[in-house]
């Protein structure tokens, strides 16, 4: 009787068509539990899996905050600030200050948390431990603040408000062909991201868009982790009396493409971002140092009310973690 339940067992084990959920099956039926010390073993380093939590449980990281974009505050010197902020919608800067002060400081917080895991939810085809699939909260606040312009009462000259929500896939977790050499992918996420700078019109900017996001990481103790992300997105259309800036793509650019790179407690970051067709884009490269970092963004689009003026900054500053 019982080798009649077993092979029955069996046989439906044999019928499931997804190869992970028929492993699972087979072992499930045969009552293996993989040892908890070669679960460990599998569990990635590298600088997405540590930004990302992979390196852990699962259990251990859900809802807990954990830094998105580089949290920081820094000195920033441009030679051009835009006293004349505009749009195709909003020609007139309504009484925008033109007397900027060159010198401004710049803060940065964000944070990102995972709400939910698919392998909670369906136990029997993802062991609960693993990130297969999690959908994460995030939010990045940037402001910009005119500390040294006393004629304007030391003034916020911007501020930009990001919330996001991204459903992250484990590309690795889910199929073999995810190696490229000593290069794996590592990242799939799918996402929904708003922009805004809270301001009444003329200055109003905002707009919405969706992402995918492609991480690809190497890691190496010798010569270092290396990591590059790759994230076009679609701008989600308004319509024409309610878009603030109908041509932020033009300047923005539909995409951009990141290179990590961290050795010790040195890290690298370059960022780039634009439109091929107008030429226009921003380029950042950020160096982080034990109480030190030097974000220098270039270009367009350093702020949203700025999106469309051109820019070159260098900062100086620290960044409130070590993460690249």
């Amino acid at each position: 009787m019982v080798t009649l339940a077993g092979a029955e067992d069996l046989t439906s084990c044999h019928g499931k068509p997804n190869q992970m959920e028929r492993l699972k099956c087979y072992d499930r039926v045969s009552g293996y539990v993989e040892p908890a010390a070669s679960r460990e073993d599998k569990r990635p380093s590298g600088l997405l899996a540590e930004r990302w939590g992979y390196h852990t449980n699962a259990a251990e990281t859900r809802y807990q905050l954990s830094e998105y974009e580089p949290n920081y505050v820094a000195l920033n010197y441009t030679g051009h600030r835009n006293g004349e902020p505009h749009s195709p919608t909003h020609p007139d800067s309504g009484g925008y200050p033109s007397d900027l002060n060159p010198v401004e400081l710049g803060l940065q917080l964000s944070a990102k948390a995972r709400i939910l895991d698919l392998g909670t939810l369906n136990p029997d085809r993802y062991d609960p431990r693993d990130h297969y699939f999690g959908i994460w909260l995030a939010y990045t606040q940037q402001s910009f603040w005119q500390v040294l312009n006393a004629p304007h009462s030391r003034p916020f000259r911007e501020t930009n408000y990001q919330p996001e929500v991204i459903f992250a896939i484990r590309p690795d977790l889910l199929t073999d062909n995810t190696k490229f050499g000593d290069v794996t992918w590592r990242l799939l996420n799918i996402g929904f991201l708003h922009q805004s700078n809270g301001q009444s019109d003329p200055l109003s900017r905002s707009w919405n868009r969706v992402y995918a996001q492609l991480g690809f990481e190497r890691s190496d103790p010798q010569r270092g982790d290396w990591a590059v992300l790759l994230r076009p997105w679609y701008r989600i259309k308004e319509k024409s009396s309610k878009d603030d800036n109908p041509d932020i793509t033009d300047y923005i650019g539909h995409g951009d493409v990141q290179v990590l790179y961290r050795k010790g407690p040195y890290a690298l970051s370059v960022t780039g971002r634009g439109n091929l067709r107008t030429g226009r884009g921003a380029g950042t490269i950020d160096f982080t140092f034990p109480l030190s970092s030097s974000p220098a963004p270039s270009c367009y689009g350093e702020s949203l009310i700025d999106y469309n003026a051109r820019q070159t900054t260098l900062s100086i500053g620290f960044t409130l973690s070590g993460a690249p």
